[in-house]
């Protein structure tokens, strides 16, 4: 396919045209991020499956490690995503992918600027600091707060 089918299909100008994509509101510069991050990707048109998407949004943050793909954190990540309307169903399904309609949801967006450390952020890159990816910054944040499960012990 060629490149200009993409760009045509995510983030052109004409495919965004009268979107509110600005970076002067917080709700715009999340948007723009996930537009830099399907880019970034690249996906295809149909979308990612939901386990690659998975694995994408650590990448995208820095997280590319296998160390840094533990269980506990991808499935924490994968229920955040699930919460905020990204994904259908809450059990990863065979054949089912997640579009970029999907992730530019108000839905998404919107849990993302509800986060307190997101909207720190937003108001220090405001005041003149650097904040340049909110939703790689919101991945972090989820993933970060993952703790491993408790081993269980074997009961009597």
């Amino acid at each position: 396919m060629a490149s200009s089918d993409y760009s045509q299909q995510r983030g052109s100008p004409a495919a965004t045209a009268g979107r509110k994509d600005s970076d002067e509101t917080l709700e715009g510069f999340i948007a723009q991020d996930i537009e830099a991050f399907w880019m970034w990707c690249p996906a295809p048109l149909d979308g990612l499956h939901r386990t690659a998407l998975l694995v994408k949004l650590f990448d995208y943050c820095g997280l590319t490690r296998k160390e840094d793909k533990l269980w506990y954190k991808v499935r924490g990540l994968d229920q955040q995503l699930f919460r905020a309307g990204v994904s259908e169903t809450e059990q990863i399904e065979p054949n089912r992918r997640i579009s970029i309609e999907r992730m530019r949801s108000d839905s998404f967006i919107t849990t993302i600027a509800k986060h307190a450390n997101i909207r720190q952020a937003w108001e220090s890159k405001r005041a003149g600091r650097i904040f340049v990816k909110p939703l790689a910054y919101w991945v972090e944040l989820i993933v970060a707060q993952e703790k491993e499960p408790e081993a269980r012990t074997a009961q009597k």
